[in-house]
């Protein structure tokens, strides 16, 4: 069983990825500046990517290929639209200001069809609700 994991966030994390940097600079009241985020995410809270794993150690098919994600995927800068109107942000974002150097993969990468087929998995947080719940948990660390 091969798992790929789009974008998983959450409590407990602390590393530079996107969401958790985003986050951090608007507690600190500093400046945001995006790429002009029209390359395609999903993203997936933690809690729902570990019961994904899991159920796939139960459910899944040997030899195949599951992607883990909402089931949600996007232009990034809907998601990133959708996190600065949870937290209000005290400084504007720029999108565009950031150069964008990754890659866009296509939609159709991001389909968790087989996953939701052969494990009967959906994601259970929204990303509004794991959005609340990692701020919450980064500001009780400040």
């Amino acid at each position: 069983i091969w798992p790929i994991l789009t974008n998983v966030y959450g409590e407990g994390e602390s590393s530079p990825r996107l969401l958790n940097s985003t986050l951090r600079k608007i507690l600190h009241k500093e400046a945001l500046h995006f790429t002009r985020a029209t390359q395609n995410y999903d993203f997936i809270h933690v809690q729902d990517a570990a019961r994904a794993l899991r159920l796939l150690g139960e459910k899944g098919k040997p030899f195949c290929e599951y992607v883990i994600g909402s089931g949600n995927a996007q232009p990034l800068r809907a998601f990133l639209e959708e996190l600065l109107s949870l937290t209000t942000p005290k400084v504007p974002a720029s999108f565009g200001s950031a150069p964008f150097e990754g890659v866009n993969l296509p939609i159709e990468l991001f389909d968790t069809s087989p996953l939701t087929h052969d494990t009967a998995f959906s994601a259970e947080i929204s990303f509004a609700q794991g959005v609340r719940r990692t701020m919450d948990w980064i500001s009780r660390q400040n």
